[in-house]
């Protein structure tokens, strides 16, 4: 690997539970709680909303190294994915997850930092699993 491939893009945790704090913001989900889950090719956290029980997959795309970023980070690839899950779940019996809409009607929103770096976020309904070892 060169020392491009593994330049790390992260920052501390206490910046990124407060940026998917903000995020989830834009989203109608009434008494949200964010909990971490990893941080690979995206960010990730489980978000319940404590009003109603229903439990989230929030994804804010920025990956942990510059080598894992790529297309799958960009509005029209997520837009794609978004729109496939959706039909997915309107057309067939397939479990797949159930893209959710921010407070604008729009499935991927992009967030933008205080330095002013647009980053691309999507919540999907959580489907209960497992965690692959």
């Amino acid at each position: 690997m060169t020392s491009k491939e593994m330049l790390i893009i992260t920052t501390n945790q206490t910046s990124y539970d407060h940026m998917a704090a903000q995020i989830i913001q834009n989203y109608t989900i009434e008494k949200p709680v964010v909990s971490y889950i990893r941080h690979n090719e995206n960010l990730t956290y489980h978000v319940v909303d404590e009003a109603s029980g229903q439990k989230y997959l929030l994804r804010i795309h920025q990956a942990a190294y510059a080598s894992m970023t790529g297309i799958q980070h960009t509005l029209p690839a997520l837009e794609a994915e978004m729109n496939l899950l959706h039909e997915l779940n309107a057309t067939t019996a397939l479990r797949v997850q159930h893209p959710v809409r921010n407070v604008s009607g729009d499935w991927v929103m992009v967030w933008k930092s205080e330095a002013g770096k647009e980053i691309c976020c999507t919540v999907l309904e959580w489907i209960e699993g497992r965690d692959i070892q």
